[in-house]
């Protein structure tokens, strides 16, 4: 099954549709607004100081969990 389909067929997530293979740098983005990027700053904030949200991409890679506070505020990024 592809990562797309994976993605799509997910209970409980939004029919989002993913490319694994898609260099970051040639999609399109938008900028973000006030709250989005209020959101982004406490989540920044605060992984700049604990030890487990740090470097939340590595703790992503090799699927750990960030701290109670850090994972809060990172589901308040991605929403």
């Amino acid at each position: 099954m592809a990562m797309q389909d994976t993605v799509r067929n997910s209970p409980g997530r939004r029919d989002v549709a993913v490319d694994s293979n898609e260099d970051p740098k040639d999609s399109l983005s938008r900028p973000l607004n006030t709250e989005e990027s209020w959101v982004c700053y406490h989540f920044e904030v605060h992984a700049r100081k604990c030890v487990y949200c740090h470097n939340s991409f590595e703790v992503h890679r090799i699927h750990e969990q960030l701290c109670e506070v850090g994972h809060t505020l990172s589901q308040s990024v991605a929403r």
